[in-house]
């Protein structure tokens, strides 16, 4: 009798219900070479999801661990079994598709990156393209049955763009120059070094070693200051170039081979670290997926996202991220907005629920129509804003550059003053005058001082689009960390801007009986309006399942209410003296006598006939978050909190109350709002106003720094304000004044240390108690030190704010 053969590490099923097991498998593991973000992920997540056992698979991109989250049936499996299943998919992928990095010349803008991916990724037999833009490489995955390399680097040639070869060191070297002239110098300076103590009979041969290092390291600092018009070369470049020179005149060989190396490193390191801070801002585009599952008669079929146009439908799997802006049309599920609008929650999505590219989909399947295309997504423009706004400087960096720029001309002027006044009063003779003015050229240069706020201001815009704010330029940031006043819009910033029905108060003896009546006849009359009010008590009535008569002759008053015919009898619903033709009395209503309106509440007067039936209070809810977000802004020091509205003044009073504000400015056109943000400037100091970007934009353009709220999907929103909050969570608020405020604080710190180290140098140079070697060696660690804390905002915690 045979025996039947079972997939290694499988178990028989059993009668128990099925327990639940969970593994997680690296991506590094699996798929060793390819990009965490290429296509072959996917493939491997979808053919895990369709092996018997398996009952979830999570693609997790995020962090530096990338990898498959697996959920499996522990009867039927085991996590050594899901791994060897996992495994073997992977090893059938990997023998299908293949995967290239090819560095290209001719690549001079973005817009030929993405050039690139688009056309190359049309190609029969071309998956995955990812191009990096500052490395000038091409990620390429293919079918090497359909295509080979060398069709490939044909059809990059005929776009324009030459592949370049060579081995993985050379390759090294193209991606980092700066890195390999510095290792290049290092490696000269240091056999230099050998040939003096081993070699002393063998000068010539040193002297040409040190001549070698000072070429390598000395070349791109002659290339820079060549490429540059002659009014914009007194820079750190020129003092250091003369330092070296000296330092040769004066015998000082080693000494300046050492600052040109040094000098070298710490430039490197500074690109490495302004790469940093520009790769977490350009992270932002690449969050959304490369492909999409297409619904095409009905069957769905993976196409570059680059491919999909408005109106097609996408099929977006548990776990999976969306691939495009749209409008759900099928399915219910939470989606992780975190990454756009830095909700901390999962919102919840169902049919008429807009989605943005790059959010995570949860547990349920949903079929999205594209709204807009990928180029025009809103991570794919917050992500074209804040590389933007890199380029605009804040006034710490304006100030740091414009003293850089007289620095130099005055450490050119001291260094000659040190170099010929001391030997002509006969201090000190000509070589040892010469040798403190190179040490002082070194001390004094301002290198620290120029880097110090421009790598800050990238690193901290980008971790502010990571918490969900997008902010045109680090002025902007700076600003908001000093801000002493926050004014905010009351309707849809404070409050949830979405009516609800509060009470429903009838009328005894005079209709309809009871709450339900009264709201269903309301309701009806409204049915068709498209006012807010309208479709509150609309939503009221359909939420206790309350029939909606048929209404004839609808007439909707604009300011006043809604007339129709209902069962032959004339019903109106809106204010007091339209319902009731101006007979009743306006303080109270008939009956109970119980007041006409409440404090925070729109009342809504129902009639027959002209006779008031009954009254319907809504009121706007305050958003449950507001409390929390404006005692933090407390804690940070933010000494005035106002509310600002159009509303009556009863009503923002008791927002004002429920919120903890200590203003409430009540009754104010979009005029008066901007009188009112230039008062609170005079009494307060800088003043932030936080609003909805549309109706309040005049206010938020005279504030010291505007905040558009909820502005993920509009356009309006994005561009207008010079800060915006993509979601609608005003926690984020006093987040974002944190971190302007940690900006300031680390920009504060570096030009600290930066004048302090330059001016004791000095001091020390000029003196001669600091020769070449240790002002270059001190000088050049507060440069790299003043560049990475810098880059410690992209760690920034909210916590760190206490």
């Amino acid at each position: 009798m045979s025996k039947s053969l079972a997939p290694p590490d499988v178990r028989s099923a059993s009668s128990p219900p099925p327990a639940s097991g969970r593994v997680r498998l690296p991506l590094a593991e699996l798929l060793p070479g390819v990009p965490a973000r290429d296509a072959c992920g996917e493939r491997l997540a979808e053919a895990l999801r369709r092996s018997p056992g398996v009952d979830r698979v999570e693609l997790e991109l995020e962090g530096d661990a990338p990898a498959l989250s697996v959920r499996f049936d522990t009867d039927r499996l085991t996590r050594a079994g899901v791994a060897a299943l996992a495994r073997g998919h992977a090893d059938r992928i990997l023998r299908r598709f293949r995967h290239e990095r090819l560095r290209v010349e001719g690549m001079d803008c973005p817009e030929c990156a993405r050039a690139v991916e688009h056309v190359m990724a049309r190609f029969d037999g071309i998956g995955t393209v990812m191009v990096d833009f500052d490395a000038r490489t091409v990620a390429i995955e293919y079918d090497p049955s359909r295509v080979g390399r060398r069709a490939i680097r044909r059809r990059l040639d005929a776009l324009g763009y030459r592949v370049e070869e060579g081995t993985r060191l050379l390759r090294w070297g193209r991606e980092h120059p700066a890195l390999a002239q510095t290792l290049g110098a290092a490696l000269g300076a240091a056999a230099a070094w050998l040939v003096e103590r081993l070699l002393p009979t063998a000068p010539g041969l040193a002297t040409a070693l040190w001549a070698t290092s000072y070429g390598v390291a000395g070349w791109p600092i002659v290339r820079e200051l060549a490429r540059r018009p002659w009014r914009k070369r007194l820079d750190v470049h020129v003092l250091m170039l003369l330092a070296a020179v000296g330092s040769v005149f004066i015998g000082a060989l080693e000494e300046g081979a050492v600052l040109l190396l040094l000098f070298s490193l710490a430039h490197s390191l500074e690109h490495l670290a302004e790469g940093r801070a520009r790769s977490a801002i350009r992270s932002l585009g690449t969050m959304a997926p490369r492909m999409a599952s297409r619904i095409e008669g009905g069957a769905a079929q993976e196409v570059p996202v680059e491919a999909l146009r408005r109106g097609d439908r996408v099929r977006v799997r548990p776990g999976e991220r969306i691939p495009v802006d749209g409008t759900v049309l099928e399915g219910r599920s939470a989606v992780d907005q975190s990454a756009i609008t830095g909700e901390s929650e999962p919102v919840e999505k169902t049919p008429g629920s807009p989605v943005f590219a790059g959010t995570v989909n949860g547990s349920g399947v949903l079929e999205v129509e594209v709204s807009r295309l990928s180029s025009e997504s809103t991570l794919a423009r917050m992500a074209r804003l804040v590389e933007a706004a890199r380029s605009q400087a804040s006034p710490a960096q304006r100030l740091a550059a414009r003293s850089a720029s007289i620095l130099v001309p005055v450490v050119l002027a001291g260094a000659a003053a040190v170099a010929t006044l001391p030997p002509l009063v006969g201090w000190i003779g000509w070589q040892e005058a010469l040798y403190r003015a190179m040490a002082l050229l070194v001390a004094a240069s301002p290198c620290a001082l120029a880097i110090g706020a421009p790598v800050a201001g990238v690193a901290a815009l980008a971790r502010a689009a990571r918490l969900g704010l997008v902010v045109k330029g680090s002025s902007h940031l700076e600003r908001l960390g000093r801000v002493r006043a926050v004014a905010f819009d009351k309707t849809g910033t404070l409050t949830l801007g979405r009516p609800e029905v509060r009470r429903i108060q009838p009328v005894e003896g005079a209709g309809p009986a009871g709450p339900d009546a009264v709201l269903a006849l309301a309701a009806s009359a409204e049915a068709a309006s498209t006012h807010p009010l309208a479709r509150a008590v609309v939503r009221a009535a359909k939420a206790r399942g309350l029939p909606l008569l048929e209404a004839h002759a609808v007439r909707d008053v604009p300011g006043q209410g809604v007339d129709a015919r209902i069962r032959g009898q004339r019903v109106r619903v809106g204010t007091l003296a339209f319902a009731t033709d101006g007979t009743s009395r306006p303080a109270m209503a008939p009956g109970d006598g119980a007041p006409v309106t409440r404090p925070g509440e729109t009342s809504l007067f129902v009639s027959v006939h002209g006779r008031l039936v009954g009254v319907i209070g809504l009121a706007d809810p305050v958003r449950p978050e507001a409390t929390e977000a404006i005692r933090t802004l407390r804690r940070l020091g933010i000494r005035h909190v106002a509310v600002l509205s159009g509303d009556r003044p009863e009503t923002v009073e008791l927002v004002a109350r429920q919120v903890g504000a200590d203003e409430a400015l009540a009754a104010l056109l979009p005029a008066d709002k901007v009188e009112a943000i230039r008062t609170l400037e005079r009494r307060h100091g800088p003043t932030a106003m936080v609003g909805d970007g549309v109706n309040d934009a005049p206010a938020l353009a005279s504030a010291g720094v505007g905040i558009a709220m909820g502005a993920a999907g509009s356009d309006t929103a994005l561009e207008a304000a010079p800060a915006a909050l993509l979601g609608e969570d005003l926690r984020l608020i006093p987040q974002a004044v944190g971190l302007g405020r940690a900006l300031g604080r680390v920009v504060q710190q570096n030009h600290l240390v930066a004048v302090g180290v330059m001016v004791l140098l000095a001091a020390a140079a000029v003196s001669g108690r600091a020769g070449i070697g240790p002002a270059v060696a001190i000088h050049e660690a507060s440069t790299v030190a003043v560049a990475f804390n810098a880059l410690r905002l992209l760690r920034w915690r909210p916590a760190a704010e206490g």
